[in-house]
């Protein structure tokens, strides 16, 4: 019997967390947090206790009590009992804080299936931003074409667009029929082609279940040479105010006309 429990991602923005069983295989889709994870308890200058682990987490309901899930020294300050790993695999679909950063709680004994662009990605963030470092774990990547087997499973990560390099949709051939997971995709990025070949790879495979975020599909935006906006930001990278360089893999969210001005184009093809 193949189940699907979503302890994250639904009813808000972020924080996918998606646990599909299916005889042997226990794996999960994504391990993100909310956008607004602790928003109605902590400000700017209040957040969680680092050194208490996940204590501050479990007594505000932030995160779920997940036995088998998370590491040891997460636990050591709470009241939950550490249990050695209890899942075959988490799936990474990209690298944006609402799909990984929660891998930092996570049993680093757990294998990380993600792209090699993710993987190259998070390594950078773990050495200059300590606040997306996710921690150690057993990292397992992957291009289009390949087909990884965990626990019985046949899993089938396909390319898509979106604002982060290396994003992936999956396909999950279970015994109940093809789990076609999205993460976030779009059509009208540089490479919506990518998107296009993960839709019909999906359509083919006839899935008895899809997932998909509540994103645009299909959403056209660009800002001529001369127009105010388009100004305002050349201006604002002119004058020091915008650092182009620190955009990062989000400058494919700026319009294209904006991103030639401000002279980044080259950033708008995260391949």
């Amino acid at each position: 019997m193949t189940q699907l429990t979503f302890y994250g991602g639904v009813a808000e923005i972020g924080g996918n967390k998606i646990l599909l069983e299916d005889r042997d295989a226990r794996i999960w889709l994504d391990m993100g947090a909310p956008f607004s994870l602790g928003e109605e308890y902590f400000g700017e200058n209040l957040g969680p206790r680092g050194r208490f682990g996940l204590r501050d987490y479990f007594a505000l309901d932030l995160i779920p009590r997940i036995p088998g899930l998370y590491s040891e020294e997460a636990l050591a300050r709470t009241d939950f009992p550490y249990r050695a790993s209890a899942f075959s695999a988490a799936l990474i679909t990209h690298v944006h804080f609402d799909h990984t950063n929660h891998l930092q709680w996570v049993d680093p004994d757990l294998p990380v299936h993600l792209g090699e662009g993710t993987r190259t990605i998070l390594e950078s963030w773990g050495t200059t931003s300590p606040s997306m470092d996710v921690g150690e774990h057993p990292f397992r990547t992957f291009h289009t074409g390949d087909t990884p087997t965990i626990d019985g499973l046949e899993v089938e990560p396909i390319h898509v667009d979106h604002s982060a390099p290396a994003a992936y949709g999956y396909l999950i051939h279970t015994s109940e029929g093809t789990v076609a997971y999205t993460g976030d995709l779009r059509r009208h990025g540089p490479l919506g082609r990518m998107t296009d070949e993960f839709i019909e790879a999906a359509a083919d495979a006839r899935p008895a279940a899809l997932i998909t975020e509540g994103v645009p599909l299909s959403w056209i935006v660009d800002v001529p040479v001369g127009h105010p906006a388009f100004t305002a930001v050349q201006e604002a990278a002119l004058d020091g105010r915008l650092d182009p360089a620190k955009l990062g893999m989000h400058a494919c969210r700026l319009p294209a006309a904006t991103a030639r001005g401000l002279g980044i184009g080259e950033v708008l093809e995260p391949g």
